[in-house]
């Protein structure tokens, strides 16, 4: 090997260095070394020890050329090892000939064992992240029911548990994680989520209606009225124009705030907030003929939404009890 052992091609290769430029020219050397390695095998091993060192050289020229084209395809650091067994017992010239004849036999076999080998950790991999996803969706399940029946710290939980596997379901789960939040009265924490989901999500209705409310509850009112505003274009909640009525009215803007609780008042006939609040603002402005008509409107629509909640919760403990004819009276009234 003595005038070899200083070739930079084969020390870039053995230390990794896939891109460097000694590396490259080593594999252009294969070339010359492979007809040296050709016209050795026509002399059949007939000449001095020097052919044998040049058949040692060829063997390697051939083994680098391989090593080069699997590199350069695979990217597999492996393969450098072997180059760097196959040169380092190269010393003993025949020997290292047959070591490199074997070696270029099994490395279809090696090439074929890495690819099996990356299938089966592809194939690991998919079954993990199916079950990830099984599983995102069952923490899913349990946050959309605990939210439903009010348990908001639960839900949370649940939906924090579902972003843990997958970050990306943010309409899914972290939206509905700033909600918890919000009616669990946690508003530092629920802003929070809030600005993460639209700094993914984008301008959403939604986002702008809890980000309104939120604004009322810290009497931020110009910010609750600006960012109601974006939400009642297409608002996301039947209250959405209550909401920003009463904004309006708790920034001092009587004209506005008329606007917008009228428009709720006829949008929800069925709830009373909108009548209420416009009967406090006509007596404010001294219309008091007004403020007792829209006062005197909102007990009506109490007296009624009080029924309907008596009605619906005995249809529901009736149904509870099974299917009956009493249950039937009942559910009918609604």
């Amino acid at each position: 090997m003595g005038e070899y052992e200083g070739k930079n091609g084969k020390e870039e290769i053995a230390a990794g260095r896939k891109t460097s430029g000694a590396a490259r020219q080593y594999c252009r050397n294969s070339r010359r070394l492979i007809l040296m390695g050709l016209r050795f095998f026509e002399r059949r091993f007939s000449e001095s020890p020097r052919a044998y060192r040049a058949a040692a050289k060829s063997s390697i020229g051939v083994w680098a050329r391989q090593v080069c084209v699997v590199i350069r395809n695979q990217s597999i650091k492996f393969l450098y090892d072997g180059f760097v067994k196959i040169v380092s017992v190269s010393r003993n010239g025949i020997r290292a000939l047959r070591v490199c004849l074997t070696n270029m036999l099994l490395m279809p076999g090696l090439i074929l064992g890495l690819g099996a080998f990356a299938q089966s950790s592809a194939q690991k991999q998919h079954s993990s992240s199916v079950r990830d996803a099984e599983q995102a969706e069952v923490h899913l399940g349990k946050g959309y029911e605990a939210l439903k029946q009010d348990r908001y710290g639960d839900a949370a939980t649940e939906f924090r548990m579902a972003l843990k596997i997958d970050p990306t379901l943010v309409m899914r789960a972290r939206f509905p994680l700033a909600v918890a939040l919000f009616e669990d009265h946690k508003g530092v924490e629920a802003r929070q989520e809030l600005e993460m989901v639209r700094q993914t999500a984008g301008e959403q209705p939604s986002i702008y209606y809890y980000l309104g409310r939120l604004d009322l509850e810290e009497q931020k009112y110009k910010s609750a009225v600006a960012n109601l505003n974006k939400a009642v274009a297409n608002p996301p909640f039947p209250d959405t124009a209550y909401y920003l009525g009463f904004a309006y009215f708790k920034d001092g803007n009587d004209q506005d705030a008329e606007k917008w609780l009228k428009e709720a008042a006829s949008r929800n006939p069925d709830e009373p907030r909108a009548l209420y609040q416009l009967a406090v603002l006509y007596r404010k402005q001294g219309r008091e003929e007004e403020a007792q008509q829209a006062f005197s409107r909102t007990n009506e629509q109490r007296e009624r939404s009080d029924k309907l909640s008596q009605l619906k919760w005995g249809c529901a403990k009736e149904l509870d009890r099974g299917a009956s004819e009493q249950a039937l009276t009942v559910c009918e009234q609604l």
